[in-house]
């Protein structure tokens, strides 16, 4: 007899995606901080063509642990530059 592609699956062959999704061995803790800056200070250390646009930084700092490693720490310093 034939499979049965396009039905539900019996509870003996259901994967758990969520459960099979965090045993990656990986976890990330992190902080976030938007907040307003002085727009001139950012145009000041822009590369050309950049220009800024709105005058809001986010700092991202972060602690990974991978695959049983020691954990390291990670961090960002990000603005949204107006091509």
């Amino acid at each position: 007899m034939g499979r049965i592609r396009y039905a539900a699956k019996p509870e003996a062959e259901r994967r758990n995606r969520e459960l099979e999704a965090t045993s990656v061995g990986a976890w990330a803790e992190s902080l976030t901080v938007v907040y307003e800056t002085d727009p001139d200070v950012v145009a000041a250390v822009l590369p050309l063509p950049l220009e800024p646009s709105e005058p809001l930084a986010r700092v991202t700092i972060a602690t990974v642990a991978m695959n049983g490693r020691p954990p390291f720490g990670a961090g960002s310093f990000n603005r949204r530059p107006r091509l």
